[in-house]
């Protein structure tokens, strides 16, 4: 039967032709052209799903490596509050104390056990400080956000023959034109390298000046410009005359031993004293190891590296459903939604199943577990941490009694045990000599390095350009079996017009 069609190849959009067929020979030419194009189409959803698969081996392959990170980051960043790549997450210490309000006390991984008393705090660190004798403005109030000339008709503020105010804090010299708001004025003070903090109260309606630091050598200097008006000194516009002080010195006894320091917080044989009042009523405490949150971190770390394994086994052992492939966009068309999701899900399925660099990372994590690192001479299962069973696949068990007995009695050597780090830079030495964690940390950057996105995206749009440039093919392809037919339809058009004319000729 003859046809007329205006056809639009899928393979491509830049052929557009109208053609008329199977007007002689009565062909369904479209149905024919169209079942040789399915050939064609067989060769490019084969390309497509290649490029798909590749597309969501990458995919799964990201996901991997966010596992990972998010591994890293939680246990191997100093950002991190569940940081195990430091020594001082193995050797705890707690400290119990009596009842104070006196002061804080926490102790650090270079404490020692032992019982301490703290017999007085005579005085505290404190800032040179200087503030205004009475309120500027007579309770009335000012505002920062006004300027030096709007503060002046209030409370006789006078400038010098340049309209400007100038004095030094600290021997730095400081100059404000009568413009100039009290706002600008304190943040450059504020700011400077005269190390202080100006500021103004409304509650006191008074300025103050305090340096930053503490202590008696925190000093405090005030000296108004010559010929730089009032700002200070007698009749200080801000009520703060001339002046040098210094700051007092935090004093205490601690063990019987009188103790001088400049600032309130500070740290003595890996104790942390943070002083808050003075008292004259001896207090005792008692630093302790702390076995307990040691023993707490290295669980949640067990078991978050056993999560991470699990992971990364369940990956590479996943079975592939070999029915199950990439869906062509025609076949997506006759399916809902919720279908395409289910068949895609079981087509991903065993998308990385025994993928060489993570079975090499898994090796190497399983590897690192029974090999003692010097200076320790102990491994993981000799405080405790073995291998479960073979169906496990590497996940570690601990023995809860094992390792506190091993963190009481030789926390130096779990720290290094875990932790150890080495400065060679033969990689196998560098191996041998690390830590449990380094060569953890060694590992991940050993994986991330065999997995290649950039060469994987290069892959990726080598699958779109052989895709473009195969449509392009069909689409030329399909225009010539049209022109084919056309040349057939045409011929046997002529054949039947030169019958035609016989017929007449011999009628």
């Amino acid at each position: 039967m003859a046809s007329t069609s205006s056809v639009t190849s899928s393979a491509s959009n830049n052929v557009n032709t109208s053609r008329v067929t199977g007007l002689v020979s009565g062909f369904d030419t479209d149905t024919m052209v169209e079942d040789l194009m399915n050939i064609e189409q067989l060769k490019l959803d084969k390309l497509n799903k290649e490029r798909i698969t590749a597309e969501w081996k990458e995919e799964a392959l990201r996901d991997v490596n966010k596992t990972i990170k998010t591994f890293r980051d939680k246990f191997m960043s100093v950002l991190s509050s569940d940081n195990m790549y430091t020594s001082s997450v193995y050797k705890a210490y707690k400290v119990d104390v009596e009842a104070t309000t006196a002061f804080g006390i926490s102790a650090n991984n270079e404490a020692v056990s032992g019982e301490h008393t703290i017999n007085s705090i005579t005085s505290l660190a404190k800032a040179a400080t200087t503030e205004s004798a009475s309120g500027v403005s007579g309770g009335v109030g000012i505002k920062p956000g006004q300027t030096l000339e709007e503060f002046a008709l209030t409370q006789n503020l006078q400038f010098n023959s340049n309209n400007q105010i100038n004095f030094k804090i600290n021997d730095v010299e400081f100059t404000f034109n009568k413009t100039d708001t009290l706002n600008k004025m304190l943040t450059t003070v504020n700011s400077s390298t005269a190390n202080v903090t100006m500021s103004y109260s409304s509650l006191s309606d008074k300025f103050t000046i305090s340096t930053k630091a503490t202590g008696t050598t925190a000093s405090l200097a005030i000296v108004n410009g010559v010929d730089g008006g009032n700002a200070f000194g007698t009749n200080s516009a801000f009520g703060i005359e001339e002046t040098t002080k210094n700051g007092t010195d935090a004093k205490v006894n601690i063990d019987g031993y009188d103790v001088v320091k400049t600032e309130n917080s500070f740290t003595i044989d890996g104790i942390t004293y943070n002083l808050k009042a003075q008292t004259t009523a001896p207090v005792k405490f008692n630093v302790t190891q702390d076995v307990a949150s040691v023993v707490s971190k290295i669980k949640s770390f067990v078991t978050a590296y056993n999560d991470l394994v699990g992971s990364l086994n369940e990956v590479v052992g996943e079975e592939k459903d070999y029915d199950y492939s990439p869906l062509t966009d025609k076949q997506k068309e006759d399916m809902e939604d919720e279908e395409i999701e289910k068949w895609e899900g079981k087509a991903k399925s065993g998308i990385l199943r025994n993928d060489a660099s993570i079975n090499h990372l898994l090796s190497e994590l399983r590897a690192s577990i029974y090999t003692k690192v010097p200076g320790s001479n102990i491994s993981l299962s000799d405080i405790g941490i073995t291998t479960g069973t073979y169906a496990e696949k590497g996940k570690l068990v601990i023995n809860e009694e094992k390792l506190n007995a091993a963190i009481t009695k030789r926390p130096d050597d779990v720290a290094t045990l875990f932790v150890a780090t080495s400065t060679s830079t033969d990689k196998t030495v560098k191996y041998n000599e690390s830590g449990f964690i380094p060569r953890m940390v060694m590992s991940y950057t050993s994986y991330n390095g065999k997995v290649d996105f950039n060469k994987i995206d290069e892959n990726i749009n080598s699958y779109k350009n052989k895709i473009d440039e195969f449509e392009d093919l069909m689409a030329e392809k399909e225009e010539s079996y049209y022109q084919q037919f056309s040349a057939m339809e045409t011929a046997l058009a002529k054949m039947a017009s030169q019958s035609s004319w016989l017929s007449q000729q011999f009628g």
